[in-house]
């Protein structure tokens, strides 16, 4: 799945309540654990902080 958004925690919050809704609306399970973010010129640091609190990886 491919995002566009601005950086902002705002836009990480209603991106794990879109997938929250799906897990509950479909009866499936997003495996966060195994999910990759990728950013595009976004500081790595950034990426990091992000992928920490949805609890999956930072992607090459």
């Amino acid at each position: 799945m491919m995002l566009l958004g601005v950086k902002s925690w705002a836009n990480v919050r209603a991106l794990l309540a879109v997938l929250v809704l799906f897990e509950s609306m479909s009866g499936l399970n997003v495996n966060f654990n195994k999910s990759m973010l990728v950013g595009v010129n976004i500081h790595d640091s950034w990426l990091h902080e992000v992928a920490s609190a949805l609890c999956c990886k930072v992607g090459k």
